[in-house]
């Protein structure tokens, strides 16, 4: 369920923080209750919170606790009212305005565009993409960068690019980071994935092995 549901928060073009994923996936229809909070939404939020789901939760049973059936009222002819009394456009006082509220604005976001809430967001989104890799063959099984280093074998990681430079002798160098370490991953000149475009923060995987100072040697 947690597939499908990073599957359909992608899709959406929104984000979920690992908390509120977590709350949604031991709820009995984590997808419906994602995509009934979205529809509450004027437009669709850049990042949605636990703090977000629990709080349209909330508002969803107040109102069903408070709804009762109104009884139709009684139909009743109209009085004749005299032409010099009439004014074109005017409504009645009991008629209900055309207002539909779309959002409970109440102050309660938790994302005021802090450096904590960047942080959040790339860190959720690297998660993410993360296990859209996973799910390539050639990934599969991948590791932490931290526990790859220490490996003697050939090891499958990763991570977002933290940076990218060139040698003199035409290797490229990334530097990859995951959550739990950050490492050097070179790309030989000859080798056809040195030729890629790489920018920095994107997210990507990396299948080589790791030589005696800790560089991972991406394999051709």
């Amino acid at each position: 369920m947690r597939e499908e549901l990073l599957t359909f928060v992608s899709q959406r073009g929104t984000l979920l923080e690992p908390d509120a994923i977590e709350f949604l996936l031991v709820q009995q229809d984590p997808i419906a209750e994602l995509e009934g909070f979205l529809r509450s939404c004027p437009e669709t939020p850049f990042l949605v919170t636990l703090a977000d789901i629990r709080h349209s939760a909330e508002i969803a049973r107040t109102a069903a606790t408070r709804a009762r059936p109104v009884p139709p009222s009684p139909r009743r002819s109209a009085a004749s009212i005299p032409a010099s009394f009439r004014r074109l456009g005017e409504r009645a006082a009991d008629a209900g305005p055309d207002v539909r509220i779309l959002r409970d604005i109440t102050g309660r976001s938790t994302c005021e565009g802090t450096l904590e809430d960047f942080t959040r967001y790339f860190r959720h989104r690297f998660q993410v993409l993360r296990e859209m890799l996973r799910r390539h063959r050639e990934l599969g099984g991948a590791q932490d960068i931290a526990k790859a280093q220490r490996s003697t074998r050939e090891i499958r990681i990763i991570g977002m690019v933290a940076d990218v430079r060139t040698t003199k002798n035409g290797h490229r160098i990334l530097e990859l980071e995951d959550d739990t370490e950050r490492v050097p991953v070179l790309l030989p000149a000859d080798s056809p994935l040195a030729s890629e475009t790489v920018v920095p923060d994107e997210v990507v995987g990396i299948v080589g092995t790791v030589n005696g100072k800790g560089l991972v040697i991406a394999a051709s």
